[in-house]
């Protein structure tokens, strides 16, 4: 019998059944569903999906299955974070190929790369500086920048830890 079952973004992968379709979907930006789809409901070729909806506009990147991840690189030009979608379907791999993208860890789902690429599947950010991995040289150079509080608090309304990534 074809299913359709509404599930939470954050339910465990090992109880979507192998030959169903997982799809996980976020509305501007937070994931709040996954759903499976099993028989007649499932697509073809379809296992997992990321539906990314945005105002008025969605759009949907799938794969037969969880991508082989890209390879990881040193820091770009350009600093993506892929939607929670993209993150909960295991898709980071095919959308950082798309994106002519790397990794910057195995351990995080950031993009990096040296062009600037528009894509409703992740938020971009330019990289202006490169700073030594150690946190007393990020202070001395926030200090001389501006307020490091107003800095800090920058980089964490852009998700990304206020902390120097390696250059």
């Amino acid at each position: 019998m074809p299913v359709g079952v509404k599930l939470g973004p954050g339910t465990d992968r090992d109880v979507v059944p192998a030959d169903a379709e997982a799809q996980w979907i976020s509305v501007d930006g937070d994931v709040v569903e996954l759903v499976v789809w099993t028989g007649a409901l499932a697509r073809a070729g379809i296992g997992r999906a990321a539906l990314v909806i945005r105002g008025d506009a969605a759009h949907e990147l799938v794969a037969p299955a969880d991508s082989v991840d890209a390879p990881v690189g040193p820091l770009g030009d350009y600093l993506y974070e892929p939607d929670g979608a993209v993150i909960r379907a295991r898709l980071i791999g095919d959308l950082a190929r798309s994106m002519g993208a790397w990794m910057i860890s195995e351990r995080i789902a950031y993009l990096t790369g040296d062009r600037a690429v528009h894509t409703p599947f992740a938020r971009g950010f330019r990289v202006l500086e490169r700073l030594p991995a150690d946190e007393r040289g990020c202070g001395a150079r926030f200090r001389t920048a501006g307020s490091a509080r107003s800095r800090s608090r920058s980089a964490a309304s852009t998700s990304i830890p206020p902390r120097c990534a390696p250059g």
